[in-house]
């Protein structure tokens, strides 16, 4: 028996990637619109009944740019840690990859900063259990 599987080519790479190539930060226009791009990918998520669990820049795939818009059109990719809503997973209390839970996304495309300070697992981990937010800068949209 064979298989193929057919995958589309992304030509442009990850988010990581587009923000390396403006030095880290993107310009805020643009990443408003890409940040409603990768809203609009995770409502469509949440409405098919699953949980992503691990959005970071590597895992938003970057393809040509759109007709008149003169952006690039983002897709959210690597469903590996992806649950479905309704299952409960209590036995470990963190999924994902530490340093990336949104929005911290945004803040990075901003400030080319990791959203958090710490680089201890344990640290972290006690920082979101306590609901604890990252250092976000109140001039953000001066930063550019």
């Amino acid at each position: 028996m064979v298989y193929n599987m057919f995958l589309e080519y992304v030509p442009r790479g990850s988010l990581l990637d587009l923000m390396n190539r403006y030095g880290g930060k993107i310009p805020e226009r643009d990443v408003n619109c890409y940040s409603q791009m990768i809203l609009e990918g995770l409502l469509d998520i949440h409405e098919k009944g699953y949980i992503h669990s691990n959005l970071k820049p590597g895992n938003i795939l970057v393809f040509p740019l759109q007709h008149g818009t003169g952006l690039s059109t983002l897709k959210i990719a690597d469903f590996g840690l992806a649950k479905q809503q309704e299952i409960k997973d209590t036995r470990s209390g963190f999924r994902g990859t530490r340093y990336y839970m949104p929005p911290d996304n945004v803040v990075q495309m901003i400030t080319r900063r990791l959203p958090w300070d710490t680089c201890d697992g344990d640290e972290l981990r006690d920082k979101l259990l306590r609901g604890e937010s990252p250092n976000i800068p109140e001039d953000m949209s001066k930063l550019e």
